[in-house]
């Protein structure tokens, strides 16, 4: 190639090809004459100094009897041609390269951009998959208590109808209990007013008595009036049975009455007691309803666990993606540069990204 350009040069320049001295003295600027020559046909392949160039230098005849040297400058012609051809296609393939270059570097840095922020998400998933297991947990704690409340709930509704009842009950036993006093007053005042009566009757008999005892003792001085001693004496006998009649109903009469107030004070510590009773057991039956209304709210307020299992699948979703954007993010590399395929046989060959990493990220990106 550097005595085609040599040759070319005389070509060039108009000068002969005998002319060894000029050959020799342009020979140290083979370099500077191959860059003037490609800019020349970069230019113009028609340009004059090619016309001339068919010429002969020496004799000026077209043809001449230099016709090897012609059929010579012809090749280096046709190689200057093709080099100028090749230098094209290098420049336009340097210019692809340096396009290819200019977007793998802006793909790069999307692609920082993309992993950067999929690292704020896969922070983000974490911390909500952390707060998820956190409520999950809450969830399986409260599940258990959520039975155990259940089942209180209905043995306190149970109790409370049990309470009701023996309440209803004892306001039934204090109404009858009240009326048996009522009735039991009542016969105290008659039993009252009957003693009085007695009373009253016995003082009269007492009296009775002492003046027939007066009467009697003044007709046993008197022996004529036997018959009447004698019947004052069974006036008297039958006055003091009486006496003795009326003494033993009165004694009757102060028993009953002691039963009576002793039935009567019994009924009315019952009453207080029953009252008491009650009292408390309405008091109890406000607190279990209290008690039944919390944790109704409480267990409304814990109404979403009835969505723990579409919350489990959820949970379950988030992990599997949050696992695949991590091994996406570990796995991943940034994008090779690109290599022209004529200089491939001198060159490192370098694997480009993996269809599967492709196949992963737009995945990923439809989960997205």
């Amino acid at each position: 190639m550097t005595n085609m350009l040599h040759k070319s040069e005389s070509v060039d320049f108009g000068i002969h090809p005998c002319l060894s001295h000029n050959i020799n003295r342009m020979r140290s600027r083979d370099g500077v004459y191959q860059l003037h020559l490609i800019d020349w046909l970069d230019v113009d392949e028609n340009h004059p100094r090619w016309v001339r160039s068919m010429q002969c230098w020496h004799c000026g005849g077209v043809p001449c009897d230099h016709e090897e040297q012609r059929k010579e400058r012809l090749v280096d012609l046709k190689f200057v041609r093709e080099l100028v051809s090749t230098k094209k296609a290098m420049e336009a393939k340097l210019e692809k390269l340096m396009r290819q270059i200019t977007e793998k570097l802006e793909a790069e840095e999307r692609w920082k951009n993309e992993k950067a922020k999929l690292k704020e998400e896969v922070e983000k998933l974490k911390q909500s998959n952390e707060k998820l297991l956190g409520q999950l947990d809450i969830y399986r704690r409260n599940e258990g208590k959520v039975e155990m409340l259940t089942l209180r709930i209905e043995s306190l509704q149970d109790e409370v109808q049990h309470l009701k009842a023996e309440n209803k009950q004892l306001k039934e036993g204090n109404a009858s209990q009240v009326a048996e006093i009522q009735k039991m007053s009542k016969a105290k005042a008659e039993l009252s007013e009957e003693l009085v009566a007695a009373r009253q009757e016995s003082r009269e008999l007492r009296f009775q008595v002492a003046q027939l005892e007066k009467e009697l003792t003044d007709l046993k001085n008197d022996k004529s009036k036997d018959e009447l001693i004698e019947a004052l004496r069974k006036k008297l006998t039958k006055l003091n049975n009486e006496k003795k009649e009326f003494a033993q109903k009165e004694k009757d009469y102060e028993d009953l009455i002691a039963r009576l107030r002793a039935q009567i004070a019994e009924l009315q510590i019952r009453v207080e007691k029953s009252e008491t009773i009650r009292q408390e057991l309405e008091r109890e039956i406000e607190r279990l309803l209290k008690e039944i209304e919390k944790l109704k709210k409480h267990i409304g307020a814990d109404r979403s666990f009835k969505n723990f299992v579409e919350l489990k699948r959820e949970l379950n979703f988030v992990k599997d993606e949050n696992e695949d954007l991590r091994h996406f993010v570990r796995g991943k590399q940034p994008p090779t540069l690109p290599v022209l395929k004529a200089v491939e046989h001198t060159s490192t060959k370098q694997r480009p990204p993996s269809a599967k990493s492709g196949e992963k990220r737009s995945s990923i990106s439809a989960k997205k």
